[in-house]
């Protein structure tokens, strides 16, 4: 799908890619324009529908304070989340992270509308609950965040940090006592 022109294999704004014929792609906030939409058979195919809607609202995302996190959040597998923060002129770094939890959720966030798993401006995708996006220098106005369930995940963190981004880890000698760690001098 691609906005203003028509979209090709390899240039489009918006685009499913799956290995069956059920497909989705979901634009939250379209600009008011002509969309284009392109299907391209990887394979032969017969019997398929092509459906296109618009709605006057998408979905709302829950708005993020900086440094204050969003706790026990769930979602099945396949789920999208979605979040917001506001980014403010000269603001040196944006951090996104997931922490804690089970499961695996992903984390995909984009400036100026709400991402998708195919499109989006930064992803972070391990196989875990914990995820981190970094943007240098972001540009000031509304960022948006999902988070999908790649696999079922449940107890996770959400935080977005505006500000210098987070110091390194310092490392750390073990001592001989057990649970006792101090400072590499």
């Amino acid at each position: 799908m691609k906005r203003a022109s028509p979209p090709t294999t390899s240039v489009f704004d918006f685009r499913s890619w799956g290995s069956t014929t059920s497909e989705n792609v979901g634009v939250t906030g379209p600009a008011a324009d002509t969309w284009y939409i392109l299907v391209h058979g990887y394979k032969a195919y017969s019997g398929v529908t092509l459906l296109a809607t618009v709605s006057a609202s998408g979905p709302t995302p829950t708005v993020l304070q900086s440094g204050v996190p969003i706790t026990g959040i769930s979602g099945a597998q396949g789920s999208l989340t979605y979040y917001k923060i506001t980014v403010t002129s000269g603001i040196p770094n944006l951090t996104i992270t997931t922490s804690g939890g089970t499961g695996d959720v992903d984390l995909y966030v984009e400036f100026g509308s709400q991402p998708s798993t195919s499109s989006y401006g930064y992803r972070s995708w391990t196989n875990t609950a914990s995820e981190i996006v970094q943007v240098a220098t972001p540009t000031a106005g509304d960022w948006y965040i999902t988070l999908h369930g790649y696999a079922a995940y449940s107890g996770v963190t959400l935080t977005g940090t505006l500000g210098l981004p987070p110091a390194p880890a310092r490392v750390l000698a073990a001592s001989a006592q057990p649970n006792l760690y101090k400072a590499k001098e």
